[in-house]
């Protein structure tokens, strides 16, 4: 494959993935700026990132945020989202090593199998949950009380796992810290929970997973010096 072939589809996959959720709420990148917040210098990187492959600019925790909020967004465009942004590290890591045409056809490939690993892992915990447990819940309280949280520990995995891709040490310190407060997040929740929903496995599940993240985290700013 030439650039010259390359630049007719995406490079940026993580701005390609912003682009469609945006479509679908009727909204185009320039409208970034002035309808959500994002900086306007932002907005040009991620507009230009998507047909030239100089570099892959991505939306900060914060702006994810932000995004999330004032779009309300479903858990399947935050998790293409979370996906385009593991990818497009995927991408940046490749490109150190190979030719930029080659990692992105790299990235590209990865992308599917991630999201598709992502949508099994979900769907797959929670059948196996709510057919194994007795508590009496109706399955919107599970769902409304569940899905959030297991997005939010998506969040906090995916923020440790850029702590150890970012190059250079800040970004790796505020990644690190990112997946501290989701991780920190998501246990605050689980306390708060009420006794049928301590009952169910899966919140053993999430609870498990966010104590041991609290951990990872706590040992990775120790590897940073913080």
């Amino acid at each position: 494959m030439t650039e010259h072939d390359r630049t007719k589809g995406y490079w940026n996959i993580f701005a390609r993935e912003l682009e469609k959720v945006l479509e679908t709420h009727h909204l185009s990148m320039s409208q970034l700026a002035s309808d959500i917040g994002i900086a306007d210098e932002k907005v040009r990187r991620l507009t230009q990132s998507l047909h030239e492959p100089d570099s892959l600019p991505v939306l900060n925790t914060e702006e994810m945020r932000l995004i999330e909020e004032k779009l309300q967004l479903d858990y399947e465009s935050m998790r293409s989202l979370r996906v385009g942004l593991l990818a497009t590290s995927i991408q940046r890591m490749f490109m150190k090593h190979r030719e930029r045409d080659d990692a992105a056809l790299m990235a590209e490939q990865i992308f599917p199998l991630i999201l598709q690993s992502l949508q099994q892992q979900t769907q797959g915990v929670s059948t196996r949950i709510k057919q194994g447990d007795d508590a009496p819940i109706a399955d919107d309280e599970f769902d409304l009380f569940f899905d959030p949280l297991l997005q939010t520990i998506d969040d906090a995995e995916q923020e440790l796992r850029l702590s150890y891709d970012a190059d250079v040490r800040n970004e790796r310190v505020a990644r690190a810290r990112s997946a501290s407060i989701y991780f920190q997040q998501a246990a605050t929740v689980l306390e708060k929970a009420n006794n049928d929903l301590h009952a169910r496995k899966l919140w053993q599940y999430c609870h498990d997973t966010s104590q041991s993240g609290l951990a990872a985290v706590s040992k990775r700013l120790r590897e940073l010096g913080e």
